[in-house]
């Protein structure tokens, strides 16, 4: 009996070996050469500015103060906000789906959104689940985030607290009770990327260019006062009543000194370093939080095209923010169907931006209607449109006009609206497709509602003489030219009415020559 195969036609491995090596996990902390970092019992933050300044992560928070890093953030989480969410039932229950549904819309939503987006900014965000039992369930009524510099990563890359009794290794957290929201996780670093990371420089040295600005600013844009006495005098008390002008521009002076008042000297060319500084610094954190500068740095740079694509980058960084929170969000509804259903399938929560609804799914929806002919059911428009019951009503088609023979409505024969009369557009979502070729329809309505032998002996009578005519001729000239030998007394127009009436008799004696068989 073959328990193993053979490797590169040499080495013979069983499968217990080979299901040994291949599902353990080989590189590891544990294993590494970098025995060191298991001594801590913790990994630490391995963003480089907080390792060279000795900081905990706790120092980007100051940075909020600063007007370009608040409005940039704020951007980004506005993105987001400003999407339309919605619980998708897919395939689960209704009732259970009802349930999410409730509770999700008793959820501060947007605020829950601003924690979840703390992950940008700080590299990652703890978001404790609060869990109360209504009735015989346990449902989650809140989600809080918390600190991130209260929490550390094991060498296994699981989220631990920092409690009193172990600040420095934490304890390890209760299942289904924290979601970990991280940008740019990895294993290397799971703490993530902060973005603030990369603001942080500029930040600083936008603040020091400010304050030099501002010195500078009192330094020179002020007149000079320029006092003049004679020599061998001290000039303490002229420079005493000169600092006194300058604060309440009255002095009193010897007669034998003078004052001028002097204009600085132009210093344009120094003071545009200081708001050259400054501008780079805001570009700078617009690049590292945003990935791009003309949707905040506007200024007489930039074309249409480039702003387009800027803002096209802009619509991308809140796509990818929506899918963080819709795994957040999904994440909780697994654990809500954990510990309170048995279903196999879930309900979803999902992000979506209006106009998706409006232009692709509504633009289809309508091809299909319109141009195949498809019934699109009630169910259908209340499950991708949100519509309610109220709010769809079935439009009755408008009645069908009556056959010249029986009097009754011709199946699929619409009427046509009065002119000036708008038809009511909603009627081509759930009316029948219009029949293309309402001719023949009048054809079989007269075929079935004439007696077959009455109607062909007619026909017979008609139609014997020209299909005698037709057998009898070589070419169409000659049966143009025999038919009217046939009808003397018929003019062109008579002659041309004749042939379409033989047409029509033709057309019903082809049918009932087919019903007969």
């Amino acid at each position: 009996m073959n328990n193993g195969i053979w490797l590169n036609d040499k080495q013979f491995v069983t499968f217990d070996e080979l299901q040994k090596n291949i599902t353990n996990e080989v590189a590891t902390r544990d294993t590494s050469f970098q025995w060191f970092t298991s001594m801590f019992g913790y990994l630490p933050n391995p963003d480089p500015i907080l390792r060279e300044t000795g900081n905990n992560i706790a120092v980007y928070r100051e940075l909020y103060t600063d007007p370009k890093v608040s409005a940039v953030i704020e951007q980004r989480c506005a993105g987001v906000r400003s999407r339309s969410w919605e619980i998708n039932r897919g395939s689960s229950k209704s009732r259970e789906s009802k349930i999410i549904t409730d509770l999700f819309n008793d959820f501060d939503i947007e605020a829950q959104i601003n924690e979840i987006m703390e992950s940008r900014p700080f590299g990652f965000s703890a978001l404790e689940v609060i869990w109360q039992q209504i009735g015989n369930m346990i449902l989650p009524v809140n989600i809080v985030g918390k600190p991130q510099e209260w929490f550390v990563f094991d060498i296994y890359n699981t989220l631990r607290f920092k409690t009193k009794e172990n600040p420095i290794w934490g304890e390890p957290l209760p299942e289904r009770k924290f979601i970990l929201s991280r940008n740019r996780g990895t294993y290397v670093n799971p703490y993530g990327e902060p973005l603030l990371s990369k603001c942080f420089w500029p930040v600083t040295f936008k603040r020091g260019g400010w304050k030099f600005w501002v010195t500078f600013a009192e330094k020179y844009g002020m007149p000079w006062v320029i006092g003049k006495q004679p020599r061998g005098q001290s000039s303490e008390p002229l420079l005493s009543i000169l600092m006194n002008m300058i604060q309440d521009a009255c002095a009193v002076i010897p007669d034998d000194a003078s004052v001028d008042i002097k204009e600085a000297a132009s210093k344009g060319s120094s003071s545009d370093i200081y708001k050259t500084l400054k501008d780079s610094c805001n570009e700078e954190i617009s690049l590292a939080y945003l990935s791009q500068t003309l949707t905040t740095e506007v200024g007489s740079k930039g074309s249409y095209a480039a702003s387009k694509t800027h803002g096209d980058m802009l619509h991308a960084l809140s796509l990818s923010d929506s899918k963080e929170v819709e795994r957040v969000y999904n994440t909780l509804i697994k654990w809500i169907y954990e510990l309170n259903f048995t279903s196999n399938t879930r309900s979803k929560f999902i992000m979506y931006e209006e106009e998706d609804v409006d232009k692709s799914l509504a633009e289809r929806d309508g091809i299909l209607v319109k141009d195949c002919g498809i019934k699109l059911t009630k169910k259908y428009w209340q499950t991708n449109y949100g519509f309610e019951d109220d709010d769809i009503e079935e439009v009755i088609p408008p009645p069908s006009p009556p056959s010249p023979f029986t009097g009754q409505p011709i199946p699929g024969q619409v009427i046509k609206p009065e002119p000036g009369v708008i038809p009511d557009p909603a009627a081509a979502t759930f009316a029948e497709a219009e029949i293309t070729d309402p001719i023949n329809e009048f054809v079989d309505q007269a075929a079935n509602s004439i007696p077959s032998k009455a109607l062909q002996y007619q026909i017979e009578k008609t139609l014997k003489p020209v299909f005698d005519l037709i057998n009898n001729s070589s070419d169409f000239s000659e049966v143009e030219s025999k038919l009217a030998e046939l009808y003397p007394d018929l003019g062109t127009k008579q002659l041309e009415d004749t042939l379409t009436k033989l047409i029509f008799l033709s057309e019903v004696w082809g049918r009932l020559t087919c019903n007969e068989e």
